[in-house]
């Protein structure tokens, strides 16, 4: 079996199991953090890969996600724009803190896009992240 065929049926595995807990929970922008663990929890079962392709692949399988859910435009696109801005960091930073080797350094150097991502997860009606942690 060629890599890339390797590659495809690994994916096709991995969107599977977000589909079913996208199935189960849907998909919001409050629980995206959850799918992305969950997503990441799969692939670094996966023997083969390493690395960077992992967090490529939870990129992929999670723009999959979006692109074929039936989420309203302005949702979309806000999960998309975090996609983009900011989920390659915060996945290095899932991943520091996994293995407690987050430290202060990379808490700044991460800082504003955790708050992005936070400000994201806010609740859109109370306001709550950013009465609570931006003042």
């Amino acid at each position: 079996m060629s890599t890339t065929l390797d590659f495809e049926i690994i994916f096709d595995q991995a969107y599977e199991e977000a589909t079913k807990i996208v199935d189960k929970n849907g998909l919001t922008v409050q629980n995206v953090v959850l799918l992305i663990a969950n997503i990441m929890q799969f692939v670094e079962k996966v023997e083969g890969i390493e690395g960077m392709e992992k967090k490529a692949l939870v990129i992929d399988v999670l723009v999959k996600v979006i692109e074929e859910s039936d989420l309203d435009e302005e949702t979309e696109e806000n999960l998309s724009n975090f996609i983009e801005n900011s989920l390659p960091e915060v996945i290095d930073v899932i991943i520091a803190a996994s293995k407690h080797t987050f430290d202060l350094n990379t808490i700044i150097e991460h800082g504003s896009k955790i708050k992005k991502l936070l400000t994201y997860l806010n609740c859109r009606n109370c306001n709550c992240f950013e009465r609570k942690y931006t003042k």
